[in-house]
């Protein structure tokens, strides 16, 4: 699997920034919420991380429920291993991460989850248009366009409005070529744009991360 992203703790300007890392079962569970892979999400100026759901997987919700959750849409939440990089089902890693029904081809989607077994990152991942899965194909209108057209600075401008905060971190083309994260702190929003040397300027991978919003533990 490729390289973690938390965001827990963002270093800006040598300070750090903590960002909301706890949101209670019995408070997500009390939302209604979109299904990105049914609705256009993105063509709506207003919606926060705790608004949406992506393949029945929702910020706050108990690794029991998402695994079956995820059975429900025709997926298996997976991990891999010991030994080595067996897959097996989702049952104590801390990242998990959507696959077929029979647990094999991993999808668009990973998962982290807290120390209370809660869903406390969703992220989805932009591939290359002949590894993306069933997650990202059925998305509609803006959000697919988002996420299966060139990303464009100006598109995510457009969609997301001005980030809270932007930074550069590690990537995964060493330190020469950094990703840019854009993160959208009060809406627990954060994309990450990773540069190739091969595709540039369109960037070689796009994430897109939902994490619990500044103001979910106030």
């Amino acid at each position: 699997m490729r390289r973690r992203r938390t965001l827990g703790l963002a270093s800006v300007s040598g300070a750090v920034v903590i960002f909301a890392a706890t949101y209670s079962q019995a408070d997500s569970r009390r939302l209604p919420r979109i299904e990105m892979m049914r609705a256009d999400v993105l063509s709506r100026k207003t919606w926060k991380s705790t608004d949406v759901k992506v393949a029945g997987l929702y910020l706050g919700m108990s690794r029991a429920d998402a695994a079956i959750a995820a059975r429900r849409e025709g997926f298996q939440l997976m991990q891999y291993g010991p030994p080595l990089f067996d897959l097996r089902p989702c049952t104590d890693y801390a990242h998990c991460f959507l696959a077929g029904p029979h647990g094999y081809d991993a999808d668009d989607v990973e998962i982290r989850l807290g120390k209370s077994q809660e869903i406390v990152e969703i992220e989805l991942t932009i591939r290359e248009p002949d590894t993306r899965g069933r997650v990202l194909r059925g998305m509609t209108g803006k959000t697919r366009q988002f996420f299966l057209g060139p990303y464009n600075d100006a598109q995510r401008i457009d969609l997301f409005g001005p980030e809270t905060m932007r930074e550069s971190v590690q990537g995964g083309y060493g330190p020469k070529m950094n990703d840019t994260r854009y993160v959208y702190a009060e809406r627990g929003i954060a994309i990450t744009v990773t540069p190739s040397p091969m595709t540039a300027p369109i960037p070689d991978l796009v994430n897109l991360i939902l994490f619990p919003p500044a103001h979910a533990s106030r």
